[in-house]
């Protein structure tokens, strides 16, 4: 599909997927990056640099290899995810002790802070839609196939995250004392159980978790972006491809050098911000109404196809 300029009134999504996209390769590769250096003491910078040249070429020769591992891929990460938090929570400290002396202290003060950062976190997660768009579409052919897969990754995130939550909330008092300790909150937890086999699981997840979300991040990139007007000159798609992955991932890698938790803080948090407006409010107004429309106009089509509804809308 050729790429053509956006409308004056998506200018807005543009810029907060692109800046997006940036922020997580980032965030990915910064977290990657993290993990070596407490796994193996290896410095920062260079970790950096060895995931960048990892992520790089997994996004040019390994996107096919990642699509057909994604399956099993997601049931790895979901079990091992689900064990590792478990356990983390039935060695901490007694969650509803914790919930009750923190109640006793705040009471229902943070509630409002919880929801607002809860909305946030979505808002900026909007990223992944085009590289769902773009990796999903051999699979979701309907309306029905589109409700499936977003109920049971719906499920599946809620528990994974859930979980993850409920851990932390267990072990604050541990990793807050800790040198670095909320960079990698979950592996400085770990590593205090004593158990170096959980600790090679806890890697295990993350470095498949960070590594194909940016991969799977780049590829909507690249596929937005590999057909542009002076790209064309560059007739190996390979290649343009390849340019396209190489910007973005220098571009990331740079930012990456700030650290990972002011990634998050700043570039995760205000484009969440951005995400408000531009994404989940006209989603749930206009988006909701033109859905709506069209889905009652193709009422008598029960096999609407995803790529129909989406070009329409």
């Amino acid at each position: 599909m050729d790429w053509v300029a956006p409308p004056p009134w998506n200018i807005q999504f543009e810029l907060f997927f692109n800046i997006m996209v940036l922020m997580v390769v980032a965030s990915c590769i910064s977290g990657a990056a993290s993990a070596l250096t407490q796994y193996f003491g290896l410095n920062y910078y260079l970790g950096t640099f060895v995931i960048g040249l990892v992520v790089l070429f997994l996004t040019i020769f390994g996107v096919d290899l990642i699509r057909r591992a994604s399956t099993y891929m997601g049931i790895v990460i979901l079990v091992l995810a689900v064990s590792i938090y478990t356990i983390g929570l039935l060695n901490g400290h007694n969650l509803l002790d914790v919930m009750r002396v923190d109640f006793s202290v705040h009471g229902w003060s943070q509630l409002p802070k919880a929801v607002w950062n809860g909305v946030t976190y979505s808002a900026f997660q909007w990223v992944t839609v085009p590289a769902i768009l773009v990796c999903g579409t051999s699979v979701l052919k309907t309306k029905q196939d589109c409700d499936r897969s977003m109920a049971l990754t719906f499920t599946l995130n809620m528990l994974g995250l859930g979980l993850a939550v409920l851990m932390l909330l267990c072990w604050q008092h541990y990793y807050l004392t800790q040198p670095n300790g909320t960079t990698l909150p979950t592996l400085t937890t770990l590593k205090s159980f004593g158990a170096n086999w959980l600790v090679a699981l806890y890697g295990l997840v993350l470095f498949l978790c960070l590594i194909s979300s940016a991969v799977c991040v780049i590829f909507g990139f690249v596929n937005r972006f590999e057909n542009v007007k002076f790209l064309q000159k560059v007739e190996n798609v390979p290649v343009r491809r390849a340019l396209v992955s190489a910007f973005i991932m220098v571009v990331s890698m740079g930012i990456s050098f700030v650290g990972l938790t002011n990634v998050v803080k700043y570039g995760y948090g205000y484009c969440g911000y951005l995400g408000i407006a531009i994404i989940i409010v006209p989603l749930l107004t206009v988006g909701f109404y033109k859905n709506r429309k069209f889905m009652k106009e193709n009422s008598q089509d029960a096999k609407v196809s995803f790529e129909e509804a989406y070009e329409k809308n």
